[in-house]
């Protein structure tokens, strides 16, 4: 899976602070903690996604197999 640390504190930090906005620390590791969530949680459903897929293409060709059979 993803690793935790995909982006340092002090690089989000950089990234939210670029505007001239300032958030605090907490704030940051709160949006960082969001961020990953998110990815996390896209990955796996894209993986599941995939994995249904290569399932279904797979019963798509035996079904087709079959059917030849006959």
């Amino acid at each position: 899976m993803l690793s935790n640390n995909m982006v340092s504190i002090t690089e989000c930090k950089k990234i939210l602070n670029k505007e001239g906005l300032k958030y605090t620390e907490e704030e940051i590791q709160s949006i960082k903690e969001l961020l990953e969530l998110f990815v996390q949680s896209s990955f796996k459903l894209y993986k599941e996604q995939q994995q249904n897929e290569k399932s279904s293409n797979n019963v798509s060709c035996e079904q087709r197999r079959a059917s030849k059979r006959v």
